[in-house]
């Protein structure tokens, strides 16, 4: 059973608020070791940027 304080709308922009906060939080720290891998070792960056241009990879970035 869905409680009323649930229903308002701004329950769905606490709920969307806290998702992309958790985003955030996945995204950031994955960011910053690529731009780490950039400066000590070009050559993982070229495999991790081959391997993002798989379809799969693609697909899910799409989906994003």
């Amino acid at each position: 059973m869905i409680k009323p304080h649930q229903q308002h709308p701004l329950w769905f922009a606490y709920i969307l608020h806290r998702l992309s906060g958790v985003g955030l939080a996945l995204y950031l720290p994955s960011h910053f070791y690529i731009l780490g891998l950039v400066i000590n070792d070009p050559l993982a960056v070229d495999r991790f940027l081959s391997w993002s241009e798989h379809p799969l990879v693609k697909a899910a970035e799409a989906g994003m």
